[in-house]
């Protein structure tokens, strides 16, 4: 299976004990140095930079409300369904980020 590797990497510093929200201006400045396929493990939910370095966490709703299912062990996690990450969407698929 072709993609780009998950590789868990450090927390990254926020410069206090808690990372701002995703989806906040703090949070994309702080996520800007990262790289497609770092993870970490934040609030007990994993937070995956993906492809076009948005940050995809695994513990918040998707637009309808429903949750994504992680099975396996970090760094060679399977999600289900697809990543709204690219059009079309992606997969994280036994620790890899990969196209539809």
């Amino acid at each position: 299976m072709t993609g780009i590797p998950l590789r868990i990497v450090p927390v990254p510093d926020a410069g206090g004990p808690y990372l701002p929200l995703p989806g906040t201006p703090e949070a994309d400045m702080l996520h800007r140095d990262l790289k497609p396929g770092d993870m970490w493990l934040e609030h007990e939910c994993w937070a995956v930079v993906l492809p076009n370095y948005t940050v995809w966490y695994s513990g918040i709703a998707a637009a309808d409300g429903s949750y994504w299912t992680v099975t396996g062990e970090a760094p060679g996690i399977t999600v289900h369904p697809s990543i709204d990450d690219r059009d079309p969407n992606g997969w994280i698929r036994a620790g890899m980020l990969v196209d539809a």
